[in-house]
């Protein structure tokens, strides 16, 4: 995200990023965790930073990662836009032309 290091708003993989490209940054953002047993304060919802930095909780936060994008390139398949446009294309086909040229 632009110019935003720590946010609610961040993905845990772009927590990722942050500890892996900025640890500074990463060691600032968690110095406004809180925790005690009245109040706990964290960036993300449900779990620490803290937690979060775990080495085998990084390799689970890359492999969903990697999954929903394999997911999402599975589901959004590149189509010629005659395909995507075939059945409107046949309403245009008319023996007067367009509006426009009226070709």
């Amino acid at each position: 995200r632009s110019g935003c290091y720590f946010c609610f708003f961040q993905q845990r993989i772009e927590w990722v990023g942050l500890l892996e490209n900025h640890p500074d940054l990463f060691e600032e953002a968690l110095g406004y965790e809180k925790y005690s047993e009245s109040e706990r304060f964290t960036w993300v919802q449900a779990e620490s930073l803290e937690e979060l930095r775990r080495p085998e909780r990084v390799a689970a936060i890359r492999a969903e990662h990697e999954r929903r994008v394999s997911n999402e390139k599975e589901r959004v398949r590149d189509r010629p836009l005659i395909d995507v446009f075939s059945e409107t294309l046949e309403t245009w086909q008319t023996d007067v032309g367009c509006t426009i040229c009226e070709v």
